[in-house]
């Protein structure tokens, strides 16, 4: 009886602590720059490979080495520390990324139009961005206990979804302006 009693307990302290990440490493400074260091040289055998392709152009190639360097640095510290909390700030920062490179394509697409089609592709931004807001209020919404069912979970799903959409904005520009690339 007593044995029953004791895996009981100790199936019920592994379930309280199961949020815990007692196997998780802090990503410290140090720790970031070491990530990026290998991610910087896992990135010139990536782009030395893709240079290889003769189906890809180099605007092609330079998109592609900059996306691969914000997954693996991403994934890296995620693999590292996998607490809700890390997650959310991994897919943060990458978000970050994306969207800096957002503003890249669209600042380079918006170099390539004249007249009135800067105009149309401005419009198209500016109604992007009022898409961009709406659907992060969508998804804070949706996110709500009342709706989700509730849990930490959530909070990777709101960071995940809200990250899908600069990445797929993202993705229209540079096809938009690598179509142009000439």
């Amino acid at each position: 009886m007593r044995f029953v009693i004791f895996l009981l307990l100790l199936f019920l302290q592994s379930n309280t602590f199961a949020q815990e990440d007692f196997y998780s490493e802090k990503i410290t400074t140090a720790v970031y720059a070491r990530i990026v260091k290998e991610v910087e040289q896992e990135a010139i055998v990536f782009k030395k490979n893709l240079e290889k392709e003769d189906y890809i152009s180099k605007d092609e190639v330079i998109f592609s080495v900059d996306t691969f360097k914000l997954a693996q640095i991403n994934n890296k510290r995620q693999d590292l520390d996998f607490s809700t909390q890390a997650m959310n700030l991994s897919v943060r920062q990458m978000e970050k990324g994306y969207d800096k490179m957002l503003n890249k394509y669209y600042q380079l697409l918006l170099k390539k139009l004249t007249g009135a089609d800067k105009q149309v592709l401005i419009n198209a931004q500016k109604n992007w961005v009022m898409y961009k807001e709406a659907e992060i209020k969508l998804n804070a919404i949706i996110r709500k206990d009342t709706y989700s069912g509730g849990g930490t979970i959530q909070s990777n799903f709101y960071t995940g979804r809200n990250f899908e959409i600069t990445e797929s904005r993202l993705l229209e520009l540079f096809r938009y302006w690598n179509s142009m690339s000439f």
